[in-house]
């Protein structure tokens, strides 16, 4: 479906994904600004994204812990919202 979309047209999807994404640097695809933690949601999100050239916005971009995480939980905190 995105092979129909205008390759100079910004694309923004937004949603409560439960995306743990890392913080390692993959390509275009993944900043180092996230949380260290991996989840099978990020794995996939990480493989569309590669797949359709696809970022993933907020890893990008610096935050303070306190904007950064969302929940805390049995002391884990954990980034939920993802822009792609």
């Amino acid at each position: 479906m995105t092979d129909k979309i205008n390759k100079n047209d910004y694309i923004l999807l937004l949603g409560d994904l439960h995306v743990r994404n890392g913080n390692q640097k993959l390509g275009k695809i993944t900043g180092t600004n996230g949380e260290p933690t991996i989840n099978s949601s990020g794995n996939k999100l990480t493989d569309f994204c590669c797949f359709d050239e696809f970022r993933t916005m907020n890893s990008f971009f610096k935050h303070k812990n306190i904007q950064k995480f969302k929940w805390l939980a049995r002391a884990t905190k954990s980034v939920v919202d993802c822009a792609i």
